[in-house]
C-alpha cells in the first residue's frame, strides 16, 4: 500500500473547514502561517475564552477560496487589514466583540473588491471610528444581509442609510440593522424611503 502522508503539515494541506467555536480556553495569535491551507472554505473563530491578540493577519489575503470567515472575542493591534480585500469569494464576513486600534476606518477597498460579499456583520468592533465609506453604498451589489452594530465612533448619516435602501444601488439587501452607531441626520428622510417600498397592495388590505 503507499504510504499516507498524516503529518500536522500535511493535514492542514487537506483542512477546507475550520472551527473552533465556543471554546474557552483557547487564546493566543491568529497565524499567518494558516496561508498554508490552500483549500480552506470556512474558517470560524468565535472563542468564549480569554480571545486572541495580535494583528489580524494581512497575509489571510492569499487565502482564495475562503468562503466564510468569522471572529469574535479579540484584541487586536492595527486596523482591519485593506488586504482582505483580495478575498474575491468571500461570501459571509463576521467580526464581533473585537477591538482593534483606536481611529482605525472601515476599509474603502474591501467593497470594492469583495464583489462576493452576502453577509457582513460587524458587531462591537470597538476602535473604527469615522465615517461609512460611500463605496459601501453602492459597490456590495450582491449583499443581502447588512449589520453594523455596537459602533458609537462610527459616523454614519441618515442619507446614507436612506442610498442603503434604494433598490439601484443594493438592490438584493434584504436585512439591514444600524444600531448603538453615531447616526445623524433628518429622520424624515428614512420615513420617506420606506413609504416609497411599501408594496401598493398594502392600501387594500381588509381593515380588522
Amino acid at each position: 500500500m503507499p504510504r499516507v502522508d498524516i503529518s500536522p503539515q500535511s493535514l492542514c494541506l487537506c483542512l477546507s473547514v475550520v472551527g473552533l467555536d465556543g471554546m474557552t480556553v483557547l487564546g493566543g495569535t491568529l497565524p499567518s502561517e494558516w496561508t498554508s491551507m490552500t483549500r480552506l472554505r470556512s474558517l470560524s473563530l468565535s472563542l468564549n475564552g480569554p480571545g486572541y491578540y495580535g494583528f489580524l493577519p494581512s497575509a489571510w489575503s492569499s487565502l482564495a477560496g475562503l468562503q466564510y470567515l468569522s471572529i469574535s472575542n479579540g484584541s487586536f493591534m492595527g486596523g482591519l487589514p485593506a488586504e482582505w480585500a483580495k478575498h474575491y469569494n468571500l461570501k459571509e464576513l463576521r467580526l464581533q466583540n473585537i477591538t482593534v486600534d483606536r481611529f482605525s476606518t472601515l476599509p474603502t477597498i474591501w467593497a470594492q473588491n469583495m464583489v462576493a460579499l452576502g453577509t457582513l456583520v460587524l458587531e462591537d468592533v470597538r476602535g473604527v471610528s469615522g465615517p461609512l465609506p460611500s463605496s459601501w453604498l453602492v459597490s456590495y451589489r450582491n449583499l443581502t444581509v447588512l449589520h453594523i452594530k455596537l459602533m458609537p465612533a462610527l459616523n454614519i448619516t441618515v442619507d446614507q442609510i436612506s442610498s442603503l435602501m434604494q433598490a439601484e444601488n443594493l438592490g438584493g439587501l434584504e436585512d439591514l440593522v444600524v444600531e448603538g452607531c453615531n447616526v445623524t441626520g433628518n429622520i424624515p428622510a428614512i420615513a420617506g424611503r420606506l413609504v416609497e417600498h411599501l408594496p401598493s397592495s398594502l392600501g387594500s388590505m381588509p381593515h380588522t
